[in-house]
């Protein structure tokens, strides 16, 4: 089910510029905001983009750390990178390795 759902709401593979553009059109990605030297650590997913390919992404990311060794292996440094927020984070970064086919 979830490839055929990330299959219709992504559309054409073939209209992004790049890898970084498919994520950018998830909302897999981060808010930018920087003032001077100051640069939080906490920062809001965009939101912005497909929901729906968003959630099937995040959704078969879990998927998949749960039963890809690889994946596993990744979603686990992320993890571990942070002290806050640290199972959405390193899910949705899983994700966004998912949908730019590292």
């Amino acid at each position: 089910m979830s490839a055929a759902s990330i299959i219709a709401e992504m559309g054409d593979i073939k209209r992004f510029k790049n890898k970084a553009a498919l994520s950018q059109y998830a909302g897999l990605t981060w808010t930018r905001y920087q003032s001077g030297n100051f640069d939080p650590e906490e920062r809001r997913l965009t939101k912005s983009g497909n929901r729906y390919l968003r959630y099937y992404l995040v959704l078969t990311a879990n998927s998949l750390r749960v039963h890809n060794e690889k994946y596993r292996a990744y979603y686990q440094i992320k993890f571990q990178e942070v002290t806050k927020h640290q199972y959405k984070r390193a899910l949705v970064l899983t994700a966004r390795k998912l949908a730019e086919g590292r």
